[in-house]
Parts: structure tokens; C-alpha cells; sequence
């Protein structure tokens, strides 16, 4: 069977990132490309600006206030008895304001902005790592420097099994179920974000720090606590996260992935088969899209035609 031919650029994911590819909304109108760009470049700072500033929270605030969470659960309920314990690092409190600005990226903009908005995040921690190692060496302690440092990957983990798992399904449902495809992507890259943290609090406590068992033992519930904290946070803040999006997709004018191409009775090359109805590319990494100016010629020949009856 012969291939068909590309209806789409080559990297259909950077496409929402260009003024001249608008998503077909009914009913609303052409937006110019200086418009389009203005407002797209704008969101976009905002978001990543909220990450940007709950990651460096998380980083700088670390693992230097802990709140207990038995504790906090003890005083809702005070029969209810756990047999274990957890606490949540006071910095973690603004992690999920990360996932849900980078998740909102990868939807709208597509992986590859995502992807970089993540590197720069995981820029900004290394940075912060690094004072904070020079301010441990000045002080001749080591309080801040592991916990910035575990912290740190565990972001650079959850981040990127997030987008690799949103996106993924992303291609699996045809751009649909926004809100499904967040819990499960948020919820399976906890495992892997906390996991790291523990390693990595763990490999520093015992060898970092010279065999420092009573550093190690408060990891187990460090990560616990904040994998649950983030969890719960992920559940409660989906339906802002759906709000957003769909507001979000017909301000920018993206489209929400399930798009389809109607090509009726056309042959594109002589051996090539006829296509009749709708062809999904979605599946296949593609979707069809209309230019600026291609749409703008179809908008003003429908006006065209309806002043001439």
C-alpha cells in the first residue's frame, strides 16, 4: 500500500507555539497572527513563571520546616490511629503549583515547550543546590545542601515521567480526557519522583554525611508524607486543571487533539486509494491544520458569497 503524503510539519507538537496555525472553533473569529502570538507568549510567561517560583520554593524551603501530619490528623480525628509516620517538608507545599503550570504547558503548547520548560526548572534547582552547598561550606555544616539536592531530582523525576506519561496518553485517547490523563500521569510520576528523593537522601545521609543513621532514619516518612500530600493535591486541583484548559485552549486558539481531516472522492497520486470521510491522523502523530491566511481566505469567501445573495 502506498504511503500517503504528509499533511502536517514535521514536528506537530512545536505547532501551537506558531501565530499562524489557529484550531477550528465554530462560531469564533480569525484571530490576526500578531494577536495570536501576543496572547500565547503572554500565558505562557505566566505559567512559567508559577513554576519557576514553586520550584525555587520547594528547593529553598527544603526539608528545614516539616510539618507532622500525624499530628495534624490526630487533632481532625482524634480515634483514628495510623501505624506509621509521615510528615511533609514545608517546601513541598508548593510543588503541585509546578505540575499543574507544566502540565498546562504540555497540553496547550505541546511536549517540546514542556521539555523546556522543565530543563530551565531544572537549571534554576541546580543553581539554588549549588549557594546552598557554598553557604553549608561557609557555615561548616551540611543542613541545607542534601535535602536541596534529593529535592531536586526528585523534581527533575517527577517532572519528566509526567510529561512522558501525559503525553503519551495523550496519543493514545486522541487528544481527549485532559483530566483523566492528569491524575494518572501526576499520580505514577509520584512514585518515581519520591523514590528518588529517598535514594538520594538516603546515598547522602549514610556516605554524604559519614555514616549518619540518625539522618536517615526521618526519610522513609519525608517521602511518604509528601508523595500523599501530592497526590490528595492532584485530585483536588483537577478542576481548576479542566477549567484552565478548556478556557485556556479556545483563548489560544489550540486545538484539543482531535482534530479531523475530511478529504472526499481525492487521489493523490495515481495509484494512491480514494479516502472518503473522516481520516483521524492524530493516531499517527499527524493533524490537519489550517494556516492563518488559509483560513482568513475562507472566512472572507463565505462573507463574499452571502453578500452576493
Amino acid at each position: 500500500m502506498q504511503k500517503l503524503p504528509n499533511l502536517m510539519p514535521d514536528h506537530i507538537d512545536d505547532s501551537w507555539t506558531l501565530p499562524s496555525r489557529q484550531g477550528d472553533f465554530p462560531g469564533r473569529p480569525v484571530l490576526s497572527e500578531a494577536l495570536l502570538h501576543r496572547r500565547r507568549e503572554r500565558t505562557f510567561l505566566i505559567l512559567a513563571t508559577l513554576f519557576v517560583a514553586a520550584t525555587a520554593a520547594t528547593v529553598i524551603l527544603g526539608t528545614s520546616r516539616v510539618i507532622d501530619l500525624n499530628y495534624a490528623l490526630a487533632a481532625i480525628s482524634p480515634d483514628l490511629e495510623l501505624g506509621f509516620s509521615f510528615e511533609l517538608p514545608f517546601g513541598v507545599l508548593a510543588f503541585p503549583i509546578a505540575l499543574l503550570a507544566a502540565t498546562l504547558v504540555c497540553e496547550l503548547y505541546g511536549r517540546p515547550r514542556a521539555n523546556a520548560l522543565v530543563g530551565m526548572g531544572l537549571v534554576v534547582s541546580l543553581g539554588l543546590a549549588g549557594l546552598m552547598y557554598v553557604a553549608d561550606r561557609l557555615d561548616g555544616n551540611a543542613a541545607t545542601f542534601g535535602p536541596a539536592l534529593a529535592l531536586t531530582g526528585c523534581l527533575l523525576v517527577a517532572h519528566v515521567a509526567n510529561l512522558v506519561i501525559f503525553d503519551r496518553l495523550r496519543l493514545l485517547m486522541n487528544g481527549r480526557h485532559p483530566v483523566l490523563r492528569k491524575t494518572i500521569s501526576t499520580l505514577f510520576a509520584q512514585i518515581g519522583g519520591w523514590s528518588a528523593f529517598a535514594f538520594i537522601s538516603y546515598g547522602y545521609a549514610v556516605y554524604g554525611l559519614g555514616q549518619d543513621a540518625a539522618a536517615a532514619d526521618g526519610i522513609a516518612s519525608l517521602a511518604l508524607g509528601s508523595a500523599i500530600y501530592v497526590a490528595v493535591i492532584a485530585l483536588v486541583d483537577l478542576i481548576p486543571f479542566a477549567i484552565a484548559a478548556r478556557t485556556l485552549t479556545d483563548y489560544l486558539r489550540v486545538g484539543d487533539g482531535s482534530e479531523a481531516v475530511v478529504v472526499a472522492e481525492a487521489t493523490y497520486a495515481q495509484s494512491a486509494p480514494i479516502l472518503r470521510g473522516p481520516v483521524n491522523l492524530y493516531s499517527t502523530g499527524e493533524r490537519a491544520l489550517y494556516t492563518t491566511g488559509e483560513r482568513r481566505f475562507f472566512t472572507e469567501g463565505e462573507e463574499l458569497s452571502t453578500e452576493q445573495r
